[in-house]
């Protein structure tokens, strides 16, 4: 170090951690589903809205073999009425597994094709998995039996929509007919609340000096039972969470805005499917497993950057509207979606409520303070120069628990720009969210 430096800049402590969203499986065959690109077929098929959850489980989907060939046969030998009524008295699904990953196959992320080593492949269809997942468990829920929720961790969500098209909610909240607008206008698409969003936090060691996770002091503790291993403590904890979708026609937009990529490289916004096979071709979710290392792919770095940086705004004025602390709370990126979750970091087995009252009663002046820090801070213009990023420990670095990528991969200039960029919530960025939740 040529200087003194601010703890949150990483440049001293390196903390290595780990955290994940654990949501359990609720089957008896959960053992059966495949943890690899099957898996991740399935999760895309239903996030595309070709998979049948109204009678099927993600679960069930995953680990039962479709009968589509068959049932197209008898489809033509007896007609679709008939060999439908067969089919569900012999109690046979038509979809499963081999049907959905046939269907999504022509879905290929960068890090998935044959250029790319097996590891980092597997790697790349496991984090894919793991974001749908948790994004479709915490803002839909679970799709089966809730009777099965019973002493589960698994995440309870409700909507935005939900409150707002209650007459009682808005008789007692009339500020909520600010909310909607005031996210539109901040190309958010969709919010939830979660509850029970089931947390499993490790902090297993250390480095100085070298950010490399390999050269790591462990913080490992004899076993208790003197096993011949590590153990590494944990912690599972369910919390609270709000949840944003972010516009998906704004962003790409917004790419387009700023040279990222062509007209002939944009997808048909106007095609819900279409947008989502978008975002899950054109992300790299490997490269993001290193907040030290860069991002080399240019789609996956741009829009990376951009809801980390929002994620960034929203936690850093939280803290005023709900009583925690911004220490309390952390974050989670779901880039393939795209989605941000923020989640109150608490080590008690409690629901905290704080979150709850933020979303129901303090969402428009979070957002408006969100969309002030984005546009300027203590240190401007030193902050907003930074050939590095507009980022600094008077706007957007926060503790580095409470950050996924360690303050790294942050910009303010790419949300609201006073240079050639095109930030995302400047005006002339234009958004895609459907009439009837707009109105809202």
């Amino acid at each position: 170090m040529k200087g003194p430096l601010p703890t949150a800049s990483s440049r001293i402590f390196y903390s290595e951690k780990a955290v994940e969203v654990d949501i359990p499986y609720l089957s008896d065959e959960a053992d059966d589903i495949p943890n690899d690109k099957a898996w991740a077929h399935v999760l895309m098929a239903a996030h595309l809205g070709i998979a049948d959850l109204e009678s099927n489980t993600l679960e069930s989907l995953a680990t039962t073999e479709g009968k589509l060939d068959k049932y197209q046969k008898w489809v033509d030998k007896l007609g679709e009425e008939q060999a439908k009524e067969m089919f569900d008295d012999m109690d046979q699904d038509i979809h499963g597994r081999e049907t959905l990953v046939a269907d999504t196959e022509h879905i290929t992320p960068p890090d998935t094709t044959e250029d790319v080593d097996e590891g980092t492949r597997a790697l790349a269809y496991s984090n894919i998995a793991h974001q749908l997942f948790t994004f479709q468990r915490s803002t839909k829920g679970y799709e089966g039996d809730l009777e099965a929720l019973e002493d589960t961790r698994h995440p309870i969500p409700k909507s935005l929509n939900q409150f707002l098209n209650d007459p009682e909610f808005r008789e007692r909240h009339p500020q909520s007919g600010r909310y909607r607008p005031q996210l539109t206008e901040s190309h958010i698409r969709q919010a939830w609340i979660v509850d029970q969003f089931p947390l499993l936090n490790i902090l297993y060691g250390y480095t100085r000096a070298d950010s490399q996770s390999n050269n790591a002091d462990l913080r490992s503790f004899p076993h208790p039972r003197e096993r011949a291993t590590t153990p590494i403590f944990a912690d599972r904890t369910p919390s609270e969470a709000i949840i944003f979708e972010i516009d998906r026609t704004a962003i790409i937009n917004w790419l387009q805005a700023n040279g990222v990529i062509s007209a002939d490289e944009r997808p048909d916004t106007s095609d819900e499917a279409a947008l989502k096979e978008w975002f899950l071709n054109n992300i790299a979710t490997t490269e993001l497993d290193n907040p030290f290392s860069p991002i080399e792919d240019d789609v996956t770095r741009w829009v990376y950057r951009l809801l980390h940086s929002l994620s960034h705004c929203l936690l850093a004025r939280a803290g005023e509207q709900c009583g925690l602390a911004t220490s309390s709370l952390s974050e989670r990126i779901f880039p393939v979606i795209p989605a941000i979750a923020i989640y109150a970091a608490s080590t008690e087995n409690f629901a905290l409520g704080s979150m709850f009252t933020l979303f129901k009663t303090r969402l428009h002046p979070w957002v408006s303070d969100a969309r002030d820090l984005a546009d300027q801070c203590l240190v401007d213009a030193t902050c907003r120069e930074d050939p590095s990023g507009a980022a600094c420990d008077a706007c957007l670095h926060i503790e580095e628990t409470s950050c996924e990528a360690i303050n790294h991969h942050l910009d303010r200039r790419i949300i609201r720009s006073k240079s050639d960029i095109v930030g995302f919530w400047d005006r002339e960025i234009e958004n895609g969210i459907p009439d009837d939740i707009a109105d809202l």
